[in-house]
């Protein structure tokens, strides 16, 4: 049977060996920073995303209320009309997007991918190797769409 350098106690670890208590602490940190840098990148891709899928969603009322106004509605019952359009939500899980940002993260930084345009941001990700699954699906995006910074806390 082989000594361990700890014992459990209750739900801890209790160290005898002063080296491997400051080896597992070592362990432990670089695996909180690994979990801390991913989600950090995670929460990146889904800012962008969730940027593409508000600017679909606005040109889409934009759209919806020109038509009315072009077909001689009054605006001040624009409101009321609104309620009866049926709006479906644009699925970007049908493009690529999610995974293109994801490699330009990560190939490139989160700063390369500010302020671009997603017409920009596709070409990024091509000349650096990504090779996108769904190419009809991504022409759906209006590549005028600007990535914008996340708001500091």
């Amino acid at each position: 049977m082989i000594a361990l350098p700890f014992t459990a106690y209750g739900h801890r670890l209790l160290f005898f060996d002063d080296k491997a208590l400051q080896e597992s602490r070592q362990l432990l940190r670089i695996k909180t920073h690994k979990r801390e840098q991913q989600d950090k990148r995670r929460e990146q891709v889904r800012h962008f995303c969730e940027i593409v899928s508000t600017e679909l969603t606005k040109r889409f009322w934009d759209h919806e209320k020109h038509k009315y106004l072009a077909d001689g509605g009054v605006s001040e019952l624009w409101e009321d009309h609104a309620k009866t359009v049926k709006h479906r939500a644009f699925d970007l899980d049908q493009t690529d997007l999610q995974s293109c940002i994801e490699f330009l993260i990560d190939k490139a930084t989160y700063n390369a991918i500010v302020g671009k345009p997603l017409a920009t941001v596709w070409e990024m990700a091509g000349e650096r190797g990504w090779k996108p699954e769904h190419k009809e699906a991504n022409k759906a995006l209006p590549g005028s769409i600007i990535l914008l910074e996340m708001k500091k806390e």
